[in-house]
């Protein structure tokens, strides 16, 4: 201590220059830790000193947590540690701190709790002192002769007398010791100082409340006595007009206190100090003044701020909701991933029944069977997410109709949706989505598992859907060409959907994995948007993320797409080329290798004939009989068979030759000759073919075949 301390034989704050503290070793020590006390007559007002009565010494709380568990650290002397770094913080009253925000009175080993949206209640402080009374709901029960209640307070007060005090007050027994029911909870809040601020109380209170008398003095202190008894006296009068049988029920009563600066972990500095007492409806205070009030905990309600908040992530959430299609295994775990940040979908769609053997890998768990199965999938993930209060919409038509249908589709994706997460792994679903983009501004995610659980893809679009789900699909399967275990994957010898017994003469085409299998895999393309949703879209392409698994080890690539090329058909054909960034950035490089004369190739990649769309992904030289001249490209035939059976057996038959490519040297559209290559290819060749035209100002293309 500094010396003058020292001379005056204790800190300001009344900590002296050596303190007592005694130390009971349990018979089962070092297992557990000693219990810890401090002189009778320690100031009580300091921080961090734990609940208890004032003719027991007074208990310090050296660390967050139990500090057996700190012991089985740190050892035996860093509890003592603790201790003397706890008494230099109280003699220098640092304990608590304005920037490391207000420490709220102490609730350890307290025997009840309440539930509560804190912000609601505080919400009700508006600096005039008065009561209110809220409905709560409660269990209690009995366990070694000690009574525990749980409850959860509404959010919402309303007015009491005697007539309606039969609605909010009932019980029932579920057997000699549990039992459930209803009261009504008292709130108070303080008033104004003559100056018109709200009064403050910045002396820090220990809890020491055992009986009404004492809750009127804390109350006295906080600034609300007259509330609290005018809420008592009314509710006492209320109940005991009311006829109501007279049985002993839990009556919560939380008292506010205006601190001088925020609480430690919210933005708020009202305090909430809550106790219960156990009243009847005779006598709500049985033993008058001596009624016993036992200090309870306050939980925070399940809210979504609460569910953001220990997630890490933004509290305040998004203001855009973002739509998920496909409720299935995948989508379901997805969508309770993130419904537990807070962030659950808006929108939720998806016509399918929930069956049985759903709960083999589905994140939905059957609570009310049979009932919650033979539901619809959508209905049955939209009550999951109703428990972690937040409430999508679903609708449980064809997602083809819905995209079909412009009423449908604005229910489906809101304006303002931030993007569609599609998880049914279904290719039409895929091809519709490509067919309508121009009505959608909402960019699409898509996820898919593959090879029976050895990979897992998601996709997610650029900007106006440059590169689209197509593009990146795409993408996919080039990168497939060249890597073993995600072509396997892909491409598996065998199919990886099967069909399965599901009842008799019933069976399911679907893929066999273990639930813990989609949760690996889930569980990061959950991170994945959370992250997307925090930070932002991609503004200078899409991305796709690539997951494959070995054992319990997943490896996580990402790769970034560029926006590709948009040609439409000449000759007003209903046909988009759109090429890649790598295949137009190979042909610049040809083109620049023959500046002087006409060159090509063949194009490669894959068709959606649904929407009308040929996806250019990659490029084979022109065979070395070709013949390039300033006027004209000649491709020649040999080896051309070869080679192309060759890339498109690399990539599982899903990449195959889509027509040719050629230069021009003149920024002009498609010859006669060009016209009439396409005519011979159309004879020839039952698929579309396209016809790509490589100019100084662009592309242009000619596309034979109909869709």
């Amino acid at each position: 201590m500094p010396s003058r301390w020292l001379a005056a034989g204790r800190s300001p704050t009344g900590v002296l220059p050596v303190e007592p503290v005694i130390l009971r070793f349990p018979s089962n020590f070092p297992l557990l830790a000693p219990k810890i006390s401090l002189r009778m007559d320690f100031d009580r007002s300091h921080p961090h000193i734990t609940p208890g009565s004032a003719d027991k010494p007074p208990v310090p709380c050296l660390i967050e947590g139990r500090i057996s568990e700190f012991m089985q650290v740190a050892g035996f002397v860093g509890v003592v540690n603790q201790i003397s770094e706890w008494l230099n913080h109280a003699a220098e009253g640092s304990l608590i701190k304005p920037e490391q925000g207000w420490e709220p009175v102490r609730r350890d080993d307290v025997p009840h709790f309440i539930a509560a949206d804190a912000n609601f209640l505080r919400g009700k402080a508006d600096g005039t002192e008065r009561h209110h009374y809220i409905p709560f709901v409660y269990a209690r029960w009995k366990l070694n002769d000690e009574e525990m209640v749980d409850g959860w307070l509404s959010k919402e007060t309303t007015p009491i007398s005697e007539k309606l005090v039969p609605r909010f007050f009932s019980e029932e027994a579920h057997n000699k010791h549990f039992s459930t029911g209803f009261s009504i909870a008292l709130l108070v809040t303080p008033g104004k100082l003559p100056n018109g601020a709200m009064k403050q109380v910045g002396t820090y209170l220990p809890e020491t409340v055992s009986t009404i008398a004492e809750l009127r003095v804390r109350a006295e202190e906080y600034g609300c006595a007259n509330a609290l008894a005018g809420g008592l006296l009314h509710l006492s009068k209320s109940l005991a007009a009311s006829g109501i049988r007279n049985y002993r029920f839990p009556i919560p009563i939380i008292l506010m206190a205006a601190r001088p600066y925020n609480l430690i972990g919210y933005s708020s500095p009202i305090e909430l100090v809550p106790y219960i007492i156990m009243g009847n409806a005779r006598k709500i205070l049985p033993d008058d003044e001596k009624t016993a009030v036992i200090p309870t905990g306050l939980l925070d309600a399940l809210t979504p701020e609460l569910l953001r908040r220990l997630s890490g992530v933004n509290e305040s959430g998004h203001s855009q909701p973002w739509t998920l299609f496909g409720a299935g295994s995948l989508g379901s775990h997805i969508a309770l991933s993130m419904g537990r940040m807070g962030d659950a979908p808006g929108t939720i769609v998806d016509r399918d029944i929930l069956s049985p053997h759903n709960a083999a890998r589905y994140a939905l768990v059957p609570t009310n069977y049979p009932s919650s199965l033979m539901n619809n999938k959508a209905v049955a993930l939209q009550e999951a997410i109703g428990d972690l209060k937040q409430q999508p919409s679903i609708l449980t038509n064809d997602i083809q109709i819905i995209l079909s249908t412009p009423d449908l589709r604005r229910q489906a994706i809101p304006k303002d949706t931030w993007a569609i997460v599609d998880t049914t792994g279904s290719l039409t679903v895929r091809d519709k989505l490509l067919s309508e983009a121009s009505g959608i501004k909402a960019r699409v995610i898509e996820g898919g598992l593959y090879g029976s659980g050895a990979a897992a893809i998601l996709t997610i679009e650029g900007p106006d859907h440059n590169p689209s789900v197509g593009d990146l699909v795409g993408t996919t399967y080039e990168l497939a060409r060249h890597n073993t275990q995600l072509k396997a994957a892909l491409f598996p010898d065998r199919a990886a959907h099967q069909r399965w017994n599901i009842g008799q003469g019933c069976g399911s085409l679907t893929m066999a994995l273990p639930d813990a299998t989609v949760s690996l895999f889930s569980s990061s393309m959950a991170l994945a948007i959370a992250d997307l949703r925090r930070d932002g879209l991609p503004s200078d392409g899409g991305q796709l993320l690539l997951g494959l698994r070995d054992g319990i080890q997943v490896q996580w690539r990402a790769v970034s797409v560029p926006p590709v090329k948009i040609v439409a058909a000449d000759d007003g054909m209903p046909w988009t080329i759109r090429v890649s960034d790598k295949v137009d950035k190979a042909i610049a490089a040809e083109v620049a290798q023959h500046p002087k004369e006409e060159t090509g190739g063949f194009i490669m990649g894959r068709i959606s004939e649904a929407s009308g769309t040929i996806f250019v992904t990659g490029l084979l030289p022109a065979p070395e009989d070709s013949t390039r001249s300033a006027g004209k490209f000649e491709l020649g035939k040999k080896g051309v068979r070869k080679a192309i059976e060759a890339y498109s057996t690399s990539s599982g038959g899903s990449l195959y030759c889509l027509g040719t490519w050629h230069s021009h040297l003149a920024p002009s559209g498609p010859s006669s000759l060009d016209r009439l290559t396409a005519s011979i290819i159309e004879r020839g060749r039952i698929a579309p073919s396209a016809l790509l035209i490589h100019t100084p100002i662009g592309y242009r293309a000619l596309v034979t075949g109909e869709t």
